[in-house]
């Protein structure tokens, strides 16, 4: 969590603004441009360790997913090693790049990479990375993450097969992900089960859900509903102990809960990872999904009418669902993760609420409308930019917060 120096304990001890690897002091001054730390920190002791804590589903997600994902992640991370070591040994603003915050990004976008990409474009990825940082990201405007949000851009926008590859049980490290057999039913089977193949292609859990409110979303209450989510939940979607284990197909880190919840663990208790913040932001998504549109087209034929649409359902049915999305797409990624990034928040308490709620209102539309982006960590990442905004609109002093606390 974020952390404010004590009052007995000088803000004189803290590192000067001008020493490259010290991030400036919090809100007892005017609010540094852009928002940045409570606390003085050495820049790579904090990205070290998000990069540690990534580590965690990184590693289970190349257990799931096999060789193919080692292969495009270590393509991504020589493209960055060597674009890096170009940019830091011949131009004079490479010789500014933090090793540390360019490799959390690089993971960043690893993380949220498809086990079927290709080698060779991860590798190109890889080499944009420390570019942008170096064009647009240097120490003092880490919270412009555009070199994050553009090669993620690039990510998903890569055209993926309909159907997303999970390896057989006993085949987990040795098996080539790109053979693989077309399956209905969701299990984790044996090598046996799927005659001779490495790995069984199945829609992810977020595409069979988006697929299951198309269906319903004209008629909610119609006799329909009722089977169409049962067959969902029976051919469709995982049980919960896979969904949980990460035994599910999608991107590289966000399969693992478990994984996730412990990295997240780990940053607050080293003081990185504000509870508060994503426990505020995971509240805005769950509003967001509640009274969102159940599908697209009702949002834009329909859009006051399709507000609140999974209340149409009954809550057994609505509990299921909004779980199911909670867990399978990347909103807990990003409110781990994401939300760890320096600059991510305003530096005001209030500004910080105001830009989580946003946030997540924003990544429960993203997903909604069915866009191919990780809608929590594109909700986020297209909003830093606009985090000094929210500290000058909304700073303690401000006519409009003076206003609202006085009624």
């Amino acid at each position: 969590m974020w952390y404010r120096k004590k009052a007995s304990v000088p803000l004189a001890s803290a590192p000067p603004v001008a020493d490259p690897g010290a991030i400036r002091v919090g809100s007892a001054a005017p609010a540094p441009y852009p928002p940045f730390l409570f606390w003085p920190v050495v820049r790579s002791g904090f990205y070290r360790a998000i990069i540690l804590a990534l580590l965690f589903p990184l590693l289970w997600g190349m257990v799931v997913f096999g060789v193919a994902a080692m292969a495009i992640f270590a393509a991504l991370l020589i493209g960055m090693c060597l674009s890096y070591w170009l940019l830091k040994s011949w131009t004079h603003r490479g010789k500014l790049m933090e090793f540390t915050h360019t490799l959390a990004c690089t993971l960043m976008v690893g993380a949220l990479a498809a086990p079927t990409m290709s080698v060779p474009f991860m590798l190109g990825v890889g080499l944009l990375i420390p570019v942008l940082i170096c064009l647009i990201g240097l120490p003092g405007r880490e919270s412009v993450h555009v070199a994050l949000l553009l090669p993620l851009f690039f990510l998903v926008l890569w055209p993926q097969p309909p159907r997303w590859p999970l390896l057989a049980r006993d085949r987990l490290l040795f098996g080539n992900i790109h053979h693989a057999l077309p399956m209905r039913r969701f299990a984790w089977p044996l090598s046996n089960q799927i005659q001779g193949s490495d790995a069984v292609r199945l829609l992810r859990p977020s595409d069979a859900i988006g697929a299951l409110y198309k269906r319903i979303a004209a008629r909610p209450g119609a006799p329909k509903t009722t089977p169409a989510i049962r067959q969902a939940f029976s051919f469709a979607l995982p049980t919960p102990q896979n969904l949980m284990l990460g035994a599910v197909p999608g991107w590289i880190g966000t399969g693992s809960i478990l994984a996730i919840v412990l990295a997240g663990l780990f940053l607050s208790w080293r003081h990185v990872l504000l509870p508060t913040a994503w426990a505020t932001f995971l509240l805005s998504v769950l509003v967001g999904l509640l009274f969102g549109p159940l599908s697209p087209y009702q949002l834009h034929h329909h859009f006051w009418q399709s507000l609140g649409g999974i209340w149409f359902l009954r809550p057994e049915q609505a509990v299921s669902l909004l779980a199911y999305e909670l867990l399978s797409s990347d909103f807990l990624f990003a409110a781990v993760f994401v939300l760890a990034l320096p600059g991510t928040m305003p530096m005001e308490p209030l500004p910080r609420r105001i830009f989580l709620l946003t946030a997540g209102l924003g990544a429960a539309l993203v997903h909604r409308l069915m866009l191919p982006v990780p809608p929590a960590t594109f909700a986020i990442l297209a909003m830093q930019p606009l985090a000094p905004a929210f500290d000058a609109v909304f700073h303690r002093r401000s006519w409009l917060v003076t206003a609202l606390r006085t009624t």
